[in-house]
């Protein structure tokens, strides 16, 4: 039913010639078209917790490539046939993801399944908490609130500069004068950008263990670009060309490294996290792209646009600093700024200890048995006394290793979402 609902949709754009309807049927696309927003927590969920972040870079870095080539693909078909071939196009890519789904997509268990009788029902009596509860994991979550203001930050700086890139392309008070589809032509440096996430993924942000120091070179590099390309950018054009680098490059690695480390915070609740932190992301986009036209309309053009970039992922950086990647509450560094919380040496050290007392108690038994083996029916009384008192002492032990295992691993990788590695289970 659902592919059938979808192609209807495309289809209406294909051949409607009433721009009332055309509007309506791209609002009802537009707010039903979810499918980024599921599969990467889906991602996050199936993904071993060793490999997610390169299974994230690679959905990212599709995602972002998919936006990319269709304004170059839109912009080139309408240029030079009808403007409906691109909706025919988008069609037939439609059939192909069905195709693909089909084929490649894995069967899994639903997390929060619901009731086979009555389940739509159930759907609408659950929906008003389901919704009152991504309200609560915001205020409950420090590092999801973290990760989605640095993310506000990024996107600022990101649609500011693909907003107004146009104006200084093309305007006579500038020294390029770029036609329309050199201008588009332009995008494509983003894709080196989009292309190299992967490699970003396995050779930075997953040695560094920790997301939050990813985080810190993605947005060293956002920086970087930002101040190059604004202050460059009026009098040559490879300023532009490396802050467009120096843009795909940090807002890969930001947002590979923070979705990886918020996927860890409520696993039975991967795709309300996601929407905190989409949310926020979607808040920075409309801000640059709004803010970054007003600016370069009336305060100055080029450097006073791009310097809003530089002003707001400067501030990014007060955001990094502003809470350590260990600390539990809001602001402070609390556990250290190493790959390790400080805090779990004395449980880490204690569970060594608990596996050699066991170890030990598994050896002396083991002696115990063979020596009373040797005298016939002499002290069955005291063996089988010894071997209770033994295995009580051993539960509990194991009871033991069990629990300090479970706060090592919880603090070590990342239940509220520390570290990149973490599944908080």
């Amino acid at each position: 039913m659902k592919p059938v609902l979808i192609d209807c949709r495309r289809i209406v754009l294909c051949l409607t010639s009433s721009f009332s309807v055309f509007c309506g049927v791209s609002f009802i696309t537009a707010i039903t078209t979810v499918t980024p927003q599921i599969m990467l927590p889906l991602v996050g969920e199936l993904a071993p917790p060793n490999r997610r972040p390169l299974a994230l870079s690679i959905v990212v870095s599709g995602n972002s490539l998919g936006v990319v080539i269709a304004r170059i693909l839109s912009g080139v078909v309408t240029n030079y046939t009808s403007w409906r071939n691109i909706y025919w196009i988008a069609l037939g890519l439609q059939y192909s993801i069905f195709l693909a789904l089909y084929a490649f997509m894995p069967a899994y268990q639903a997390t929060n399944p619901l009731p086979r009788k009555n389940r739509f029902r159930a759907f609408l009596k659950q929906y008003p908490r389901l919704l009152y509860s991504i309200l609560q994991i915001a205020f409950k979550h420090p590092i999801l609130v973290q990760a989605g203001l640095i993310s506000f930050c990024t996107s600022v700086s990101f649609m500011n500069y693909w907003t107004t890139l146009t104006f200084l392309l093309s305007l006579p008070e500038y020294p390029y004068r770029l036609a329309p589809t050199p201008i588009g032509l332009f995008g494509l440096i983003g894709v080196v950008g989009i292309l190299m996430g992967p490699l970003y993924a396995k050779y930075l942000i997953q040695p560094l263990k920790v997301a939050l120091y990813a985080v810190l070179v993605g947005e060293t590099i956002n920086l970087t670009g930002c101040i190059i390309g604004t202050y460059t950018g009026v009098f040559t054009l490879a300023g532009p060309v490396l802050q467009a680098l120096g843009l795909d490059a940090g807002q890969q690695i930001t947002q590979i490294a923070n979705r990886s480390a918020i996927y860890g915070v409520e696993p039975t609740a991967r795709n309300r996290v996601n929407t905190v932190f989409m949310l926020l992301t979607f808040m920075g986009q409309i801000t640059g792209t709004a803010a970054g036209n007003e600016i370069f309309d009336r305060y100055g053009g080029w450097r006073s646009s791009g310097s809003l970039s530089v002003a707001i992922v400067a501030f990014a950086f007060l955001v990094v600093a502003a809470r350590g990647p260990h600390e539990k509450g809001w602001i402070g560094w609390g556990g250290g700024w190493g790959k390790t919380d400080n805090r779990t040496q004395d449980a880490t050290f204690s569970l060594e200890s608990s596996k050699k007392e066991i170890t030990r108690g598994d050896q002396i038994s083991e002696d115990r048995t063979s020596s009373e083996k040797e005298d016939d029916n002499v002290g069955e009384d005291k063996d089988l006394e010894a071997g209770l008192k033994h295995n009580s002492q051993k539960s509990t032990l194991r009871r033991t290793i069990s629990n300090q295992a479970g706060l090592t691993r919880q603090q070590s990788y990342g239940s509220d979402g520390h570290t990149i590695y973490g599944d908080g289970r």
